[in-house]
């Protein structure tokens, strides 16, 4: 999970950047592989582990796992560009959470 959100935050600038001129498709594509990423690695932990952190974005990180399975090649830029926008600082403190930090 550590990973793949150091990967997003590392392109989300440019992501961001650009979005007024519209999402370059291979970034929109690599940023919503990367979401889908950590959306499978979350999924994947426990349900211990989940109900010890009850105040995390457990439904919002399945929500977006959900989006992006059901129609890969019809990903809208935007889903993506509010995830970059408001759910980084969320998913940073959860993974933060979660490693004891």
């Amino acid at each position: 999970m550590r990973e793949a959100l150091s990967r997003i935050e590392k392109h989300a600038g440019r992501a961001l950047a650009g979005a007024d001129g519209g999402l370059e498709e291979t970034l929109l594509f690599w940023l919503a592989g990367h979401f889908a990423i950590f959306a499978e690695a979350a999924g994947g932990l426990s349900a211990e582990l989940r109900e010890a952190h009850p105040g995390l974005p457990w439904r919002a990180v399945e929500g977006m796992r959900l989006y992006l399975a059901q129609d890969p090649f019809g990903i809208a830029p935007s889903p993506i560009l509010s995830s970059l926008r408001k759910d980084l600082p969320r998913l940073e403190a959860m993974l933060s959470e979660l490693e004891g930090k």
